[in-house]
């Protein structure tokens, strides 16, 4: 059989509204709502379909109606979703985010309690499945305790990271060597080797701290400025 790719992570409904006029705070805003298929690991696992890498997504959805469009979204995508679970009494994740006049974030809200649902045992159920991966991609949605499992099971399987965001990325500081690949921001960055990074030089040293702890190849991503790699 081909080789494939596993991702495990997080599947959310993105809700995302702007307004005609500038923003009334306190009133309702005439505008438009549009609902996307979102999630750090599911967008990951739907590009990898999308360059023609058979890829497995391991995840959580509600029993509800959203829940079966992220199926079906993800599914349309080529991307194996049988291991996608779905939860009989919690909601599909949802990321809902109000736009200001620039179209930039004004605030948002996530209600990702599901994914907090995985379970090591859900992992281990999947081991077959997992031990014949290429490559395993996480992001931190998951709970701390199945990261760590993650780890320390899979070690003989290059383990790709994306850290997510600065309040998730905690969760991975003190195992960031066990990763074989990982995508930090700037922030991120600074946050895992407590460097800061203002310039080319302070960058690199970020960069060589992540490889000195164990990381094979580190992508600090720069926004606007494009990405900063080292191997």
């Amino acid at each position: 059989s081909e080789p494939y790719v596993s991702v495990i992570g997080g599947s959310n409904i993105d809700l995302q509204g702007s307004a005609d006029n500038s923003l009334l705070l306190n009133d309702s805003n005439p505008g438009e709502i549009s609902m996307s298929a979102g999630g750090v690991g599911r967008n990951i696992a739907e590009n990898l379909s999308r360059i023609s890498i058979a890829t497995k997504m391991f995840s959580y959805v509600g029993a509800d109606a959203l829940g079966e469009f992220l199926i079906e979204k993800t599914q349309s995508a080529n991307v194996d979703t049988s291991f996608i679970k779905k939860h009989s009494t919690l909601p599909t994740s949802q990321y809902l985010s109000v736009l200001d006049d620039n179209n930039d974030m004004l605030v948002s809200i996530s209600d990702m309690r599901i994914i907090n649902e995985m379970s090591i045992e859900d992992i281990k159920s999947c081991s077959n499945t997992l031990n014949q991966s290429s490559v395993i991609v996480i992001d931190t949605n998951i709970p701390t305790k199945v990261i760590q499992y993650i780890t320390d099971e899979y070690s003989h399987i290059p383990l790709f990271l994306d850290p997510v965001s600065i309040a998730k990325t905690s969760k991975i500081i003190n195992i960031i060597g066990k990763f074989h690949t990982v995508k930090p921001n700037r922030l991120e960055a600074e946050l895992i080797t407590g460097i800061k990074i203002t310039d080319k030089q302070s960058m690199l040293k970020a960069a060589q701290n992540i490889f000195n702890r164990g990381c094979k190849q580190i992508f600090i991503t720069l926004g606007k400025e494009g990405v900063f790699y080292y191997d």
